[in-house]
C-alpha cells in the first residue's frame, strides 16, 4: 500500500512511514487502493477439520443450582472409561 516506505523487520509487519502521521488523508487512499486491488486478510491458522455436528450441543443444566452450561453428545467429551488419544 505504501510503496515508498521501507519495511523495518523480517516479518514485514513494521514499516518506517517517514514523516506521515496518523491522518486519514495519508492512509485512506492507500488502504482503499490495496483493498480494491484484491487484498484479502490472510488466514493465520489452518482450516478446521472438525465437523461442527460432531461437537454436540450446549445446554443449560436445569438441575444445576448455578445453571451451568454443559456440552452433550460431543466427540470432544470422553465417555466413561474412555481416554483421549495423544496425537503427535
Amino acid at each position: 500500500a505504501f510503496l515508498d516506505c521501507a519495511v523495518t523487520n523480517a516479518d514485514s509487519t513494521v514499516m518506517n512511514l517517514g514523516n506521515r502521521v496518523s491522518r486519514k488523508k495519508d492512509y485512506i487512499p492507500a488502504i482503499t487502493r490495496a483493498i480494491k486491488g484484491g487484498w484479502i486478510k490472510p488466514i493465520i491458522r489452518g482450516q478446521s477439520t472438525v465437523d461442527i455436528a460432531k461437537l454436540g450441543k450446549l445446554e443449560v443444566d436445569p438441575l444445576d443450582p448455578y445453571q451451568r452450561v454443559v456440552r452433550r453428545g460431543s466427540v470432544l467429551v470422553p465417555k466413561s472409561g474412555e481416554h483421549f488419544k495423544l496425537v503427535g
